[in-house]
Formats: structure tokens, sequence, C-alpha cells
């Protein structure tokens, strides 16, 4: 008997793939002071680096903060089908040599450290996009 995936694999991957569709539209976060607002969104994280000269980092956190992670998101329904469908088990080795590289989480924990030291200077919010992050 072959082996099949858990019932709620595919649903949450789903979930998973909407949440991450969701969250790459949605403002991130909101820093203001003294009446200047500035929001951010997670789709143009690396443009703000390629507007300022630096292509080769904006060029990395379009990858890293983008691409993969979409990737992996994107084959996760794939991979969540039993065993015995077509371009599953490559799914499975894509996932895992993205997953390596894609860094949502460290993203977020970076924001929320940003946050802390940005306490004191200026007023900062994190917005709906990094819920769904």
């Amino acid at each position: 008997m072959p082996q099949t995936t858990s019932p709620s694999a595919l649903p949450l991957s789903l979930t998973a793939v909407v949440c991450w569709s969701v969250a790459l539209f949605l403002p991130l976060a909101e820093v203001q002071k003294l009446g200047l607002s500035n929001t951010s969104y997670l789709i143009s994280i690396g443009s703000a680096y390629r507007e300022s000269e630096q292509l080769l980092l904006g060029l990395a956190v379009d990858l890293l903060a983008l691409a993969f992670p979409t990737a992996v998101f994107l084959l996760l329904p794939i991979a969540a089908a039993p065993t015995g469908t077509p371009f599953r088990d490559h799914c499975l080795k894509l996932i895992g040599a993205a997953r390596t590289w894609a860094m949502p989480e460290v993203f977020a924990l970076s924001i929320l450290i940003a946050f802390i030291k940005l306490g004191s200077l200026a007023e900062a919010s994190v917005s709906a996009g990094f819920y769904f992050l």
C-alpha cells in the first residue's frame, strides 16, 4: 500500500499560498515621525535598494525574500498530493533546495527588531500584511 500524505496537507498548503499572496500586496508596516509617514510592502522591498544604486543587494533581497519563498509556496500543493502523483517527487526536491534560501521568517524577525529599535525615535506599527507572513 503506497504512502499518502495527511488529509489536511492539501488544504493547509492552499491556505499558505493564499496567505503568502495576500502578504505580498498588503502593507507590512508603517513608520511615522514628525507628521511624515512611510508604508512598506513586501513586493517592493527590493526596489528600494535598486533605487539607491544598490542593484546587487536589491536582486539578493528579491530572490531571498520574494522569489524563493514564492516558489516554495506555489509548489506546496503539488508536494501535498498523494504519493505517485506526477511531479510530486520533483516538487519535494525543489522545495528542499529553495527552502534553504527562502527566508521569510528571517525577514519578519528583522521587521520586529527594527520596530524595537525605532520605538523611541518614531511611531512604528505593523500592518495587515505582516500578519499574513
